[in-house]
């Protein structure tokens, strides 16, 4: 990467890059994946650094330069909504990537993940998915609203999520590699998995594409349960229960942007909009509160395709109306 390259990265990845220079970067990138495919290191967290840090971008292209990172691969979501605009979108795509500038620095100086492997967490915002290398060469993609903390990285690989991923896990019979969420653990070698495990939700689940998985309950040392491809777990935090399903076969289509579901409450449908789309939904109708609903949703379409749909879906009388990123649902 020569030092204009630098020097212009850093501004988009600090967010300061004008309209002109985004769309450079963007052709550079169609031009030339591999450039930006992998992350040459892992950065990991040192110290009790704010994620709110916003490093400038001489900053950021000290640390391209000295350490020779390259940008983690990711995906990240098409523009949602006019109303958003195809600017903020690109914003909001700087925004995924801060956070990993930021673990790089503390007390201005650079850690390598050799140095402190055992520590690092992305997070992923509302509107956006992601995806990572890991530094043994699994990888993981990250749905809105979701987290990922690399918790120890030694005689185990184990990472605590909350939210959504799937994963991809380099097989290492002598390194098992753990994910822990708050009501269910998942234990593999080498596999591809998708978990579901949102903060607040009352179920969890896990869903196997690929090899094999050992389900726990979270703190447990007894296995509950395994899976074999096509089959899915799903766990009830309210009455502490494991149930075993034939997987549908999309628990991960939301990798490509879309977004199943199933009788699913509206209250529920209101929060899955919310963490797709990057809004915040008021829910002022008392009338929808027992609907059901059943269709998909695909973040790549804009948001008002995706309300056109669902109005069409929702009782006589219920209207709804956004405003920027205020989705309000009322009775007329």
């Amino acid at each position: 990467m020569n030092s204009d390259m630098e020097r212009l990265y850093a501004k988009y990845l600090a967010g300061e890059a004008d309209a002109s220079e985004i769309r450079e970067i963007e052709n550079m990138m169609e031009r030339d994946p591999e450039e930006f495919a992998e992350a040459k290191e892992l950065w990991a967290l040192a110290g009790a650094l704010s994620e709110t840090k916003k490093p400038k971008p001489s900053e950021v292209e000290d640390v391209i330069r000295k350490a020779g990172v390259k940008a983690p691969r990711r995906k990240v979501s098409k523009s949602v909504s006019r109303t958003l605009g195809w600017l903020d979108h690109y914003m909001r795509v700087a925004a995924v990537l801060l956070p990993l500038i930021c673990l790089a620095y503390a007390g201005s100086r650079l850690f390598s993940a050799e140095e402190n492997k055992s520590l690092g967490t992305f997070r992923v915002p509302n509107g956006s998915v992601a995806s990572y290398e890991l530094l043994d060469g699994s990888e993981v993609e990250l749905n809105a609203g979701s987290s990922l903390t690399l918790e120890s990285w030694d005689d185990e690989r184990k990472v605590n999520l909350s939210g959504e991923a799937l994963f991809r896990v380099a097989k290492n019979d002598d390194k098992p590699f753990w994910v822990i969420t708050d009501g269910i653990s998942v234990r593999v070698t080498g596999t591809v998995f998708n978990v579901k495990a949102y903060s607040g939700e009352a179920k969890s689940q896990v869903s196997l594409l690929e090899g094999g998985v050992d389900i726990y309950a979270t703190g447990a040392d007894k296995k509950e349960l395994s899976l074999v491809p096509g089959e899915k777990v799903v766990f009830d935090a309210k009455n502490k229960s494991f149930g075993k399903y034939k997987a549908s076969g999309n628990e991960s289509e939301w990798t490509s942007g879309r977004e199943r579901f199933e009788e699913l409450g509206f209250a529920d449908l209101a929060t899955l909009l919310g963490r797709m789309y990057d809004l915040e939904v008021k829910m002022e109708s008392k009338t929808v509160q027992e609907s059901h609903m059943t269709g998909s949703l695909n973040r790549n379409h804009p948001i008002e395709d995706a309300l056109d749909l669902l109005q069409l879906s929702l009782p006589e009388g219920v209207e709804m109306e956004l405003k920027g990123r205020e989705l309000r649902v009322f009775d007329k």
